[in-house]
């Protein structure tokens, strides 16, 4: 089930690698499914970080693709993780707010970011206020189309 995600991975890390061996980075950022930048963290010794939209439990990835796993790191020239999951040390960035998950069953290895949300109303008033309009309500082109056709009656007032 998992090999085509492995398979993908494993033809996109020569490109990676060269990108990783030019740059140097002291960080690989990734995405869950980045299996190859994992890969090239591991191969060249460097720090991971995995961007996520909830947080990854210890040894999922061994859990859930078993054998493939362990087929994908041969494959890789990686040895044989006894944890089979790197995960567990490296940085998790997760991008929801921590009030969604069960506390305790979060890793201590994961950062929750969650950008403010926008108040409506604020981004209705800096409109306005820079349209020069006080109140958007009893601004008529705002209201209203800016030409109805024939027949059409206009808002009630």
């Amino acid at each position: 089930m998992f090999r085509p995600f492995f398979l993908r991975a494993a033809a996109a890390v020569p490109f990676i690698r060269a990108l990783c061996d030019e740059w140097e980075p002291d960080v690989i950022l990734r995405d869950t499914a980045g299996l190859d930048a994992w890969v090239i963290a591991e191969q060249t010794d460097t720090s991971l970080a995995t961007f996520d939209f909830a947080p990854a439990q210890s040894g999922m990835l061994q859990e859930v693709a078993g054998g493939e796993f362990v087929w994908f790191r041969e494959a890789m020239s990686l040895p044989p993780e006894p944890s089979g999951d790197r995960q567990a040390s490296e940085l998790t960035i997760v991008g929801a707010a921590p009030s969604w998950f069960d506390g305790h069953s979060v890793p201590a290895n994961t950062h929750f970011v969650q950008p403010m949300e926008p108040d409506p109303g604020e981004a209705r008033r800096r409109t306005c206020r820079r349209r020069g309009r006080a109140n958007p309500r009893r601004d008529p082109t705002i209201a209203a189309p800016a030409s109805r056709p024939p027949g059409v009656p206009g808002p009630r007032r």
